[in-house]
């Protein structure tokens, strides 16, 4: 078999084939230029949660610690944070919205009341397996924020055809680090939705939360991870819901600048992961003396601090 046709064969398998000849020829030219092993790791796959997680490569809900200091992204590699009800609750949302017809097989609401006891405990036995959601309110909120996302004409759009949970793998071109994402939605464009719930989804506030929780450095990693597995241009949109009644919805798409700046974040955090394995040594915030000075909010133009308040015993003391 030629390079070419094996080219082929994996754009092919890995779905990356699709009715768009000059697309599919760039994946193919990408494919034939890249090294076996890229080739065997640029897939889009269908895993289940348990088996993307056991793939060995780099995320970026962990490399984000790298934010913080090496030392944290060393402790978030080692202990991954544990379940919560809340966790639980927005993986359902997002299967209600992308994967509706897998809420029987794998989710079930517990509506008896008090968890104890035989009817509790028959309840446990004949749902092994499945996502159990303590409390009913938990479930029709759930229920609500699908039909928003359905209702609403610019999200339904973009949810027309495409999958759900699809895990990218693929080879960082300037670290060789070996790389993986868990996309909430591709569609066949190979543009990237990502569901987000939220209280507020006005864009002051989602601008804040990008920038706080680097939702802009997930969408840059994803689409350039699509970009290194073959795929021609493409785009990032987050469709964000209210978490609570009325459950409005708005639709926000990454911009070229809001993907260059999350880039040059999680390029960095790369970099920075490379050193520290060649180096052995994951420091912390402060691996060195460091002075304490006033906050600028705290110094007037003066040269004065304004008033502050100590707070001793839980009340506030001003000085």
């Amino acid at each position: 078999m030629t390079p070419r046709e094996a080219a082929v064969a994996a754009c092919t398998e890995a779905g990356i084939i699709t009715d768009d000849p000059v697309r599919d020829r760039g994946a193919v030219a990408a494919l034939v230029a890249e090294p076996a092993r890229s080739r065997v790791l640029a897939a889009i796959e269908d895993l289940t949660r348990a088996e993307y997680d056991s793939v060995d490569a780099v995320n970026i809900s962990t490399l984000k610690s790298m934010a913080v200091s090496p030392r944290h992204y060393q402790h978030a590699l080692s202990c991954p944070r544990p379940d919560t009800d809340s966790m639980r609750l927005g993986r359902l949302m997002h299967a209600m919205v992308f994967e509706p017809d897998t809420i029987d097989a794998h989710w079930v609401v517990w509506d008896g009341g008090r968890r104890a006891g035989k009817e509790w405990e028959a309840f446990l036995a004949a749902n092994v397996g499945k996502e159990l959601i303590r409390a009913p309110e938990d479930w029709e909120a759930a229920e609500a924020v699908a039909a928003a996302v359905q209702a609403h004409p610019v999200a339904s759009r973009y949810l027309r055809s495409g999958k759900a949970e699809q895990t990218l793998r693929w080879t960082d071109r300037d670290t060789g680090l070996l790389c993986k994402g868990r996309a909430d939605w591709i569609a066949p464009s190979a543009d990237v939705v990502d569901l987000k719930t939220t209280r507020d989804i006005s864009p002051r506030a989602v601008q804040r939360g990008l920038v706080a929780l680097a939702y802009h450095a997930q969408a840059a990693f994803y689409c350039d991870g699509l970009e290194a597995m073959g795929h021609g241009p493409h785009g990032f949109c987050w469709i964000y819901v209210e978490q609570s009644a009325p459950y409005d919805v708005a639709v926000y798409t990454a911009t070229t600048e809001v993907l260059s700046a999350g880039r040059d974040l999680y390029r960095g955090w790369l970099a920075r992961v490379v050193e520290c394995r060649a180096s052995g040594c994951w420091p912390g915030v402060a691996p060195s003396e460091l002075q304490m000075e006033l906050p600028a909010w705290a110094v007037k133009e003066d040269g004065s601090t304004d008033e502050v308040s100590l707070i001793i015993g839980g009340r506030g003391v001003a000085l």
